[in-house]
C-alpha cells in the first residue's frame, strides 16, 4: 500500500498547524514554572549536606525536571521550527551522515546497509541543517523496525527536469527497509502527533520530519506492506543543472 503525500497534506497540514499553536501555548505555559523548579532544585541540592536522605529525593525532581524541559523543546521547535536557510548540498553525504547519526541513537551497528548512489545528481537547494534533522528521524525510525540480521537500503537520484515538467527537477532518496512493514490502518497516522506503536517513545520524530521536510519544499512518500518492509521517499528541490555535484 502506498500513502502518497498529496492524498492528504491539506489536511494534515491544517491538523498540524493546530497542534503547533498548541506546542507553542503549552511550551510558553510550561517554561517558566519549569524554571523555578530546577533552580530552586539545584540550589535546595547544593545546601545539603553530603549523606543527607533528601539529596535522592532531589536528584529525583531535577532529573524529571530536566526530562520535561527537554520535551519542551521539542514541542517548541515543533511550534517554530524556524525558516530554513537555504544553500546547495549533496544530498547524499548528508544522508551518510544522517545514518552514522541515527545507528548511534538506536545501537544499530551490525544492521546492513547497502548505498546507490547515482551519479551527476545536482546539488539540493534547502536547509542542510533542517533536512539532516528529517533523516536522522526517518532513518532511526527504519533503523528501529529491523531485525539484528536486517537490510536497509538507500538509493539517491535525480528526477530531472523532463520527468518534472521542466524546472531543475527534483532529488530522491529513497530508504527501504527490510522490516515487519506497516498496517493498513496505522499507514495513514505515522506522521500525526504522538501516534507510535513502539513502547517508550513520544511519536514525534515523523512528525518533525514531516513538518522540516515540507517547510523546504521537499515531501515524503510512503509505500509499505505488513511482512514486506517499508520504502520512504524523500524528495527535496534541486538547484539548476549547472551546479551539479562534481
Amino acid at each position: 500500500m502506498t500513502l502518497a503525500p498529496e492524498s492528504d497534506r491539506a489536511c494534515r497540514a491544517d491538523r498540524l498547524a493546530s497542534f503547533a499553536l498548541l506546542c507553542s501555548h503549552i511550551s510558553h505555559g510550561l517554561r517558566n514554572p519549569l524554571s523555578a523548579i530546577l533552580l530552586n532544585a539545584q540550589m535546595a541540592m547544593l545546601l545539603l549536606k553530603d549523606g543527607s536522605p533528601l539529596r535522592g529525593h532531589l536528584q529525583d525532581i531535577l532529573l524529571g525536571a530536566q526530562k520535561m524541559e527537554s520535551y519542551l523543546e521539542r514541542l517548541q521547535q515543533l511550534a517554530k521550527p524556524g525558516p530554513p536557510e537555504k544553500m546547495p548540498f549533496a544530498l547524499s553525504d548528508l544522508a551518510d551522515q544522517a545514518l552514522k547519526i541515527a545507528r548511534g541513537k538506536v545501537g544499530a551497528a551490525e544492521v546492513r546497509v547497502f548505498a546507490d548512489w547515482q551519479t551527476d545528481v545536482p546539488r539540493a537547494s534547502c536547509d542542510p541543517l533542517q533536512i539532516r534533522q528529517a533523516l536522522v528521524h526517518l532513518l532511526a525510525n527504519a533503523l528501529e523496525a529491523l531485525p539484528p540480521d536486517g537490510e536497509l537500503r538507500l538509493t539517491c537520484r535525480w528526477a530531472a527536469p523532463a520527468a518534472c515538467a521542466g524546472g531543475p527537477g527534483v532529488i530522491e532518496l529513497q530508504i527501504e527497509d527490510s522490516g515487519c512493514g506497516i498496517s493498513r490502518q496505522h499507514l495513514t497516522k505515522i506522521f500525526d502527533p504522538f501516534f507510535t506503536t513502539k513502547p517508550n517513545r513520544d511519536g514525534l520524530g515523523l512528525t518533525v520530519a514531516w513538518l522540516l521536510l515540507e517547510a523546504n519544499g521537499g515531501s515524503i512518500q510512503v509505500e509499505s506492506e505488513l511482512g514486506r518492509g517499508t520504502r520512504l521517499i524523500v524528495r527535496v528541490p534541486a538547484i539548476s543543472a549547472a551546479g551539479r555535484a562534481p
